[in-house]
């Protein structure tokens, strides 16, 4: 009787030590499906940075650009095609939801509020 109470103990605390491990074997599992997805998630922040630095030299280049041109119906003409472009529009002012960082997202703001008000102006005269 106390050899079957032993086996029975026995059996009990094996099958119980083979949930464990399953459940710990699951719990890895886990752990590498969010560290693979934690790797995704910093690519991605990267690649949005990036897009950011790119949108700021952008409109810098835009802005330096319109500076330099001296002929006013060039000027003009150059504003009136960058009002005009959507993709420039959207290209330049969607970047704004990506930025984190408060400092960052109104120099950016104001950025791309002066190259507006810019071909706004050229685009008038």
């Amino acid at each position: 009787m106390e050899f079957l109470t032993v086996l029975l103990i026995v059996g009990i605390l094996s099958i119980m030590i083979v949930d464990k491990e399953s459940q710990i074997k699951s719990l890895e599992e886990e752990n590498q499906e969010f560290q693979e997805e934690n790797e995704l998630q910093k690519e991605y922040i990267q690649d949005l940075n990036e897009s950011i630095d790119f949108q700021h030299c952008h409109i810098n280049f835009v802005i330096c650009y319109i500076d330099k041109i001296e002929d006013k119906n060039e000027k003009e003409r150059f504003a009136k095609y960058l009002l005009n472009n959507e993709h420039f529009l959207e290209h330049t002012n969607g970047i704004i939801d990506f930025i984190q960082d408060e400092k960052e997202r109104d120099l950016y703001i104001k950025k791309y509020n002066q190259i507006i008000e810019r071909l706004e102006c050229m685009s008038w005269k």
